[in-house]
């Protein structure tokens, strides 16, 4: 598993990975793994507020040996300040699912480089039946991984 948090900024209007999680194992064969993480601390400017997505990849592989799951984004959240109640402004016009599919996404701020579509696709190059694409956001069948 693993979970790319990305924040869009209002004045550039350009969305941005600000937090990307470790990949997370379970080979212990647990029922669950979890990442946790603090936006306010990672991602909003002081006294701010910022849109924000997850894109998170979830896999598992069965007893025949192939991989299951797939990448998926949520809709945009707006988080505001700290222990402060804000009225959010209109929503980014692009999501964030969007803004990926069309290689507009940067590394770690919103004048950072932009980031290929493979960086999304997990640790090596992922499946097609995994590739991000609005189309395939559902969980899927995928072949066993290299």
């Amino acid at each position: 598993m693993r979970t790319d948090i990305l924040a869009f900024d209002l004045e550039l209007g350009q969305w941005y990975v600000c937090w990307s999680s470790p990949y997370a194992t379970n080979p212990a064969g647990q029922y669950w793994i979890g990442v946790n993480y603090n936006i306010n601390r990672f991602c909003n400017p002081p006294g701010g507020g910022r849109w924000y997505a997850n894109n998170t990849l979830a896999e598992a592989k069965n007893i025949a040996g192939s991989w299951r799951g797939g990448w998926l984004a949520s809709g945009n959240e707006w988080v505001g300040p700290a222990f402060a109640a804000t009225k959010a402004p209109e929503q980014p016009k692009v999501s964030a699912r969007e803004a990926i599919e069309q290689g507009e996404v940067r590394a770690g701020s919103p004048t950072g480089p932009r980031l290929p579509l493979s960086y999304f696709e997990g640790k090596t190059a992922a499946p097609t039946a995994l590739a991000p694409r609005s189309s395939r956001n559902a969980p899927t069948l995928a072949a066993s991984r290299p």
